[in-house]
C-alpha cells in the first residue's frame, strides 16, 4: 500500500495530503513491505508491475508536442473520470470545440499510439476487434478499467448513457485533474472530519481513515448501475464506520448531520452514470428527445433550434446519436432527411 501510494504521489495523482492520510492509516495494522519482499528481484518486480499500471506519455512518439500530448493526456483522465465511458470521435469533438488547432488526423494517430494501453487511469480499445459478442457500437472507446467487471457491464453503461448530453466544464477546470477519484470535494472532507471528531470521538489515525475512506467509497459508487446507488453508497459507508471504527450509526434522528452530509456529498459527486451530471443537475437536464420535441419543427421548413446546434458544435450533445434519435423517429421522412444533413454538415 505505502508503494503504491507512493507512485501516485510521485506521478502527481494524489497531492502531498493525501499521501500522507492513506501513510497515516495505513499504520494501523500495517505490513512492513520492505520485510515481506527483502529479495532485489521481488521488489523490483513490484516496482515493474506498479509502473505498468500508468501511461508513460514520454515513452511513446509525440504526436503534437510534448506539451498538447500531456494536455490530450489530461482530457483522456478526466473524460474516464467524468463519463466513464467516451468514444474516441465524441472525445475529440469536445477537445476540437476547446481546442481548434486540434486536427483530427493527428488526434487520430495520438489515439491509435495508445492503444491497448491498460492503466489504472484509462482503457483505448477497438471494440470491433477486442469485444465482437459485446453488444456496443463497433467503435474506437476510452473508458474506465473499473467498467471491465462483467460482460453486462459495459454495454449497460452505454446503453442508459445514449441521448444524455455531456457535462463539460471549462478546459482550465477539465485539464486541471479535478475529477481525479483522490481528490477532495471542496471543504467536505473538512467538514465530515469535524464531524466524526465532534460527535463520534474519533481522532489521530481513526479520523484520518474514517474520512478518506469515506470519500473514496462515495465517489468509486459512482460507478454502480442502479440510480439508487446514492443510498447504497451511504450504507455502504455508514457499514464501514461501524465495522473498522467502532461507531453505531443508524439512520435515526441522533444521527441525522451525519446522514445529511453523507447525502450532501453523494448528491454533489459528478456521475460517469450521467454523463458527468450531479444527481441534482440530472433532474434540471433535458436529453435528445426533449430537446428535439422542445425545437417546433416546422413541417414545411424544418430546423434545428439554437439550442442543439450550439450544444453539438460546444461537444455536449453527440451527433451520431442525434442522428439515431432522428431516424428512429416518428417524423416525417423529408424533415427527417432535412434535419440529417443539418446535423451531418456541423
Amino acid at each position: 500500500m505505502k508503494k503504491l501510494a507512493k507512485y501516485l504521489k510521485d506521478k502527481n495523482i494524489i497531492s502531498d495530503n493525501e499521501y500522507d492520510d492513506i501513510l497515516v492509516y495505513t499504520q494501523k495494522d500495517s505490513v512492513d513491505l520492505d520485510e515481506e519482499y527483502e529479495d532485489e528481484g521481488e521488489d523490483q518486480a513490484i516496482e515493474d508491475f506498479l509502473a505498468s499500471l500508468f501511461s508513460e506519455s514520454e515513452k511513446l512518439p509525440v504526436v503534437f508536442d510534448s506539451q498538447t500530448d500531456k494536455m490530450l493526456d489530461e482530457y483522456l483522465k478526466s473524460f474516464v473520470a467524468l463519463y466513464g465511458l467516451i468514444s474516441a470521435q465524441q472525445a475529440y469533438q469536445i477537445i476540437h470545440s476547446q481546442n481548434p488547432s486540434i486536427d483530427k488526423e493527428r488526434f487520430d494517430q495520438y489515439i491509435q499510439n495508445k492503444f491497448d494501453e491498460m492503466t489504472m487511469e484509462y482503457c483505448i480499445i477497438d471494440f470491433r476487434e477486442a469485444f465482437q459478442n459485446v453488444d456496443i457500437a463497433p467503435e474506437i472507446f476510452i473508458f474506465s478499467p473499473l467498467l471491465i467487471k462483467d460482460g453486462d457491464r459495459l454495454p449497460s453503461f452505454y446503453k442508459h448513457q445514449q441521448g444524455l448530453p455531456y457535462y463539460i466544464p471549462e478546459k482550465e477546470v477539465l485539464i486541471d485533474n479535478n475529477f481525479n477519484p483522490f481528490a477532495n470535494i471542496s471543504n467536505y472532507q473538512q467538514d465530515l472530519e469535524e464531524l466524526l471528531a465532534n460527535q463520534y470521538g474519533l481522532s489521530g489515525d481513526d479520523l484520518k481513515g474514517a474520512a478518506f475512506l469515506s470519500l473514496y467509497q462515495l465517489k468509486m459508487s459512482d460507478y454502480e448501475l442502479e440510480l439508487s446507488s446514492v443510498n447504497k453508497a451511504i450504507t455502504k459507508v455508514i457499514v464501514f464506520l461501524n465495522e473498522e471504527h467502532g461507531l453505531s450509526v443508524k439512520q435515526d434522528k441522533a444521527n441525522e448531520p451525519l446522514i445529511k452530509l453523507l447525502v450532501l456529498i453523494a448528491t454533489n459527486i459528478r456521475r460517469p452514470w450521467n454523463r458527468g451530471w450531479t444527481n441534482y443537475e440530472m433532474l434540471r437536464t433535458k436529453d435528445i428527445a426533449e430537446l428535439v420535441s422542445e425545437m417546433g419543427i416546422n413541417l414545411d421548413d424544418p430546423k434545428l433550434s439554437s439550442e442543439i446546434i450550439s450544444r453539438i458544435k460546444a461537444g455536449s450533445i453527440n451527433r451520431d446519436e442525434l442522428l439515431n434519435f432522428l431516424e428512429s423517429s416518428n417524423l416525417p421522412p423529408k424533415v427527417i432527411s432535412k434535419l440529417y444533413k443539418q446535423v451531418e454538415e456541423l
